[in-house]
C-alpha cells in the first residue's frame, strides 16, 4: 500500500473494499453484530441516497445524536459522497449544550441512533442497511472539500465547530499508518466517543486504511472499565486507543497486572491529554505492552506529533512532528504553531476566530512548549492557562505534573482565581491519595520556589474532565472559587422563594461549597405535618411541585444533579395532636407518592424517634419540668400555638394542654433531629421565632406556595 497521502476519503474506502471486501470492518461488542468492508460501502451508498431523498445538498450539515453507534461510519462516508458535513453530538449532553450546537450548525437534517428513543427533536432513526440503492457520488470537483464538524469547547471556552476536510482526514489516516507501520487486518478496540476526533480518526479511518477490524463498545466509563482486558482476551485484540485517565484506572484496577491473556496486544496509543512519565512507564511495565503518545488537537485532525516507535522514543515528550511543519513562536519556549494538510479548514460560522487562529497557514495552538535537543516536543502549558500573580507568570501544568509524579494525589488541576488584592490566586484542586493537604504543601515546597507555589490546596472528589479526559479548567475554577455555590445561594434567596432572611448565610454557603467539592448530596430537609385533611388537596400538590421545581433550579445552577430534598413526614406530631392513625397513614402515603413523582425523598419522623430510642415518656418528663413550663409562658408564638390547638381539639378548655404538649414534643426531638440531619440545611415555611423548637441547623425560610397565597399545606 502506498503511504503517500490521499486527498479523498472515498478513495481510501474504495481501496480497502477492493483489497478486502469480505473482511470484517466493525463488530459491535454490545450486540455481537459484524459488518464487512463491502457492507460499509453499501451502507454508505444507502445513506447517501437517504440524504438526497431528504433534500440534503452539498454544504448542508447533518447532525447525528449518538452514543457510539456503528452507523456513524457509513454515514460519514455518505456525507463524503454527497458533499454534506456530518456533525456528531453526544446524545447524553444537556439540552442547553445541544441547543447551542444546533443553533450554530443549523442542520438540514437531525438523526439519532435507532436503538435509543427520540431526543432533542431527532425523530429520524438511522440504522446500518444491507441494501445497495443506486447513488451517484458527486465528483471531487462537484462536492465541497469539508466533510466533518467536531464541536469542542476545549478546556476553557464555549463550544466551537472545527471543520475538517477530506484532505485533513485522509492525510492523517495515511500518515498514522505509515509512521507506525500498521499492518493490515489488525484488531482495534474502539471505546472513545465519536463526537471527539480521536475515535473517528484512530479507531475509524486509520483502521479503514489498513482493512483493520474495529471492535466497538460504549464510550469508556465505569460500566466497561473492568471489561477492557476481557475484550482483549476474548477477541485477541492488537491495538488499544487510550487516554491517561483510562491508563490510570487500569493500573488501579490491576495493581499486580492482569490474569487475562493479553499477549495479543502489540501496542497502545494514548492521546487527548498529557501522559506523565511515571504512569507511562508503570503501565508498560505492568502490562508488557509499548505505549505511544501523541500531541495534537481537533484543529490538527488528531496528532501533529507522535512518539517514534523505535530507539528515538523519549518519555516526557510528545514526539516529533509528523505530516506537518511545527515551529515554536519564542526562544526557546513559546506557543506551538502547526502548518500542513492536517490543519483544519477553520471554525464553522466563526470567521473572526478562524482568522485569529490561522495566520499565514500556521495554526496557533495556544499550547506552550519547546523542542528538546532531539527535536522532540515538550509541552509545558497553555497560553490561556498561564496564571499571572504579582507580575510572575506561573504554568499550572508544571505544578500538576509534579504532584502526579509525587504519588500524593490521584489527580490534580491548578487554576487561577480572580483576586481583588492581586491579579490571581493560584489554587490547586487535587484528589488526594492517602495524603493530607499538609503533605501536598510540603511536597511542593521541595520542588517549587515560594513565588511559584499555589496559594491554596483544595481537596476535591474528582477533577471535572471531558469525555476524552481533558481537565475542564473553567469548571474547576467555578467549583473552587465558590461561584457554583453562590449560584445555588442566589437561586434559593430570591424574593419569590425566600420569605425571611436566614440567620446563618455563611454557614449555608460553606455547607453547599463543601458538598460541591466533596461530590456529596446537598441536602435540604424539612417537616411535613398532617392537619385535618385525610386526603391530599390542591395546596399540597402545588407545594410539593414548588419544592420539585426549586430542586431542579438548584441542579441547573450547578450544571448537574446534586440537590436532595427530604421531607420528614411528621407522624409523631400528628399523634400528639390526636389525629387518627388511619388518617395519618393515608395522608402521608399520598404525600410520599406526590413527592416521589417530583423527585423528592420522604421519611417518617417516627423512624428517627425509634432509632434514637425516644419514647412518649420523654415528652412527659419535659412537660413536668418547671423550667420548661416557665419558658412556655414567655414563648413568642404561644398564642399562635393555642389558636392552632383549639382548632384541632375543638375545645378551648383543652387548648393549653394540647399546645403545651406539642411544644414539649418539639423540644424533646430537637437535639435528635439535629443530629440525624447533621450536614443538611433545614427549610421551613414557619416564622423564624420558632427557631427555639426547630432543629439547630442552618435554616432557610421558603414560601410553601406562591407569595401572597394564604393557604398553608402543613402545620408545625
Amino acid at each position: 500500500m502506498s503511504s503517500s497521502p490521499s486527498p479523498d476519503l472515498l478513495t481510501l474506502l474504495r481501496d480497502s473494499v477492493a483489497a478486502s471486501p469480505s473482511a470484517p470492518f466493525v463488530t459491535d461488542l454490545r450486540t455481537t453484530q459484524t459488518w464487512t468492508y463491502d457492507e460499509l460501502w453499501r451502507g454508505a451508498c444507502h445513506h447517501a441516497a437517504l440524504l438526497q431523498q431528504h433534500g440534503v445538498s452539498a454544504g448542508d450539515r447533518i447532525v447525528l445524536l449518538t452514543k457510539n453507534d456503528p452507523v456513524f461510519f457509513p454515514l460519514l462516508f455518505a456525507c463524503a459522497m454527497t458533499g454534506s458535513l456530518l456533525v456528531p453530538i453526544n446524545r447524553d449532553s444537556l439540552q442547553i449544550e445541544i441547543d447551542a450546537i444546533l443553533d450554530d450548525a443549523k442542520p438540514a437534517l437531525t438523526l439519532r441512533d435507532a436503538h435509543w428513543p427520540p431526543i432533542h427533536g431527532a425523530s429520524l432513526p438511522v440504522t446500518w442497511p444491507t441494501d445497495d440503492p443506486p447513488v451517484t457520488p458527486l465528483t471531487t470537483d462537484q462536492r465541497p472539500n469539508d466533510v466533518l464538524i467536531i464541536y469542542t469547547s476545549g478546556t476553557t471556552g464555549t463550544a466551537k465547530g472545527v471543520v475538517l476536510s477530506n484532505r485533513n482526514l485522509s492525510t492523517m489516516a495515511r500518515t498514522f499508518v505509515s509512521f507506525y507501520h500498521l499492518r493490515p487486518r489488525r484488531r482495534f478496540l474502539s471505546m472513545l466517543p465519536f463526537y471527539h476526533i480521536n475515535a473517528p480518526m484512530i479507531t475509524g479511518l486509520v483502521c479503514t486504511a489498513i482493512q483493520a477490524h474495529v471492535h466497538l463498545t460504549d464510550p469508556y466509563g465505569f460500566t466497561n472499565a473492568r471489561s477492557i482486558f476481557e475484550f482483549v482476551e476474548t477477541n485477541r485484540l492488537n491495538v488499544l486507543s487510550l487516554t491517561p485517565a483510562i491508563m490510570a484506572s487500569l493500573v488501579q484496577l490491576n495493581p499486580s497486572g492482569t490474569t487475562r491473556d493479553i499477549s495479543s496486544l502489540e501496542l497502545c496509543f494514548c492521546g487527548t491529554a498529557p501522559l506523565g512519565e511515571k504512569l507511562w512507564r508503570q503501565f508498560e511495565k505492568l502490562f508488557d505492552v509499548p505505549v505511544y503518545q501523541g500531541y495534537g488537537l481537533t484543529e490538527t485532525t488528531t496528532w501533529a506529533t507522535m512518539t517514534p516507535p523505535d530507539s528515538r522514543k523519549r518519555y516526557g515528550t510528545v514526539g516529533i512532528p509528523v505530516g506537518c511543519e511545527l515551529r515554536i513562536d519564542g526562544d526557546p519556549t513559546g506557543e506551538v504553531l502547526i502548518k500542513g494538510d492536517i490543519v483544519m479548514s477553520g471554525y464553522y460560522n466563526k470567521k473572526k476566530l478562524t482568522r485569529k487562529s490561522l495566520q499565514d497557514g500556521w495554526y496557533c495552538s495556544g499550547d506552550v512548549g519547546y523542542l528538546d535537543e532531539n527535536g522532540q516536543l515538550v509541552i509545558v502549558g497553555r497560553t490561556k492557562n498561564i496564571i499571572k500573580r504579582r507580575g510572575v507568570l506561573i504554568h499550572p501544568e508544571s505544578i500538576d505534573e509534579s504532584l502526579r509524579q509525587s504519588g500524593y494525589v490521584l489527580d490534580s488541576c491548578t487554576v487561577g482565581v480572580p483576586d481583588r488584592f492581586e491579579d490571581e490566586r493560584v489554587v490547586t484542586a487535587c484528589v488526594l491519595s492517602h495524603a493530607s493537604v499538609d503533605d501536598v504543601r510540603a511536597c511542593l515546597a521541595t520542588t517549587f520556589s515560594p513565588h511559584l507555589r499555589p496559594d491554596e490546596i483544595v481537596p476535591i472528589h474528582a477533577i471535572p474532565r471531558s469525555a476524552v479526559g481533558k481537565a475542564l479548567m473553567a469548571r474547576v475554577r467555578d467549583l473552587v472559587s465558590g461561584d457554583a455555590a453562590e449560584r445555588v445561594i442566589q437561586t434559593i434567596s430570591r424574593y419569590k422563594v425566600s420569605r425571611a432572611p436566614s440567620e446563618s448565610p455563611a454557614t449555608i454557603r460553606s455547607t453547599i461549597h463543601t458538598a460541591i467539592l466533596a461530590g456529596t448530596p446537598i441536602t435540604f430537609a424539612g417537616y411535613w405535618g398532617v392537619g385535618k385533611r385525610r386526603d391530599t388537596a390542591e395546596p399540597d400538590q402545588r407545594a410539593i411541585a414548588r419544592l420539585g421545581e426549586l430542586r431542579c433550579e438548584m441542579d441547573a445552577a450547578l450544571g448537574h444533579p446534586q440537590i436532595r430534598v427530604l421531607l420528614l413526614l411528621a407522624d409523631v406530631h400528628g399523634r400528639c395532636n390526636r389525629m387518627p392513625e388511619e388518617h395519618i397513614d393515608h395522608y402521608f402515603e399520598e404525600i410520599a407518592a406526590l413527592a416521589a413523582a417530583a423527585g423528592l425523598e420522604t421519611r417518617r419522623l417516627s423512624e428517627l424517634w425509634e432509632k434514637a430510642g425516644l419514647k412518649e415518656v420523654d415528652v412527659e418528663k419535659l412537660c413536668s419540668n418547671p423550667d420548661i413550663v416557665k419558658d412556655w409562658q414567655v414563648f413568642p408564638l404561644r398564642d399562635d400555638f393555642l389558636r392552632q390547638a383549639e382548632k384541632r381539639c375543638g375545645r378551648a378548655d383543652r387548648a393549653e394542654e394540647y399546645a403545651f404538649r406539642y411544644y414539649c414534643l418539639c423540644l424533646t426531638e430537637r437535639g435528635m433531629v439535629t443530629e440525624a440531619l447533621r450536614g443538611a440545611i433545614f427549610f421551613t415555611y414557619n416564622d423564624p421565632k420558632l427557631r427555639v423548637i426547630q432543629p439547630d441547623l442552618p435554616t432557610v425560610y421558603w414560601h410553601s406556595l406562591k407569595p401572597g397565597t394564604s393557604a398553608k399545606p402543613w402545620f408545625l
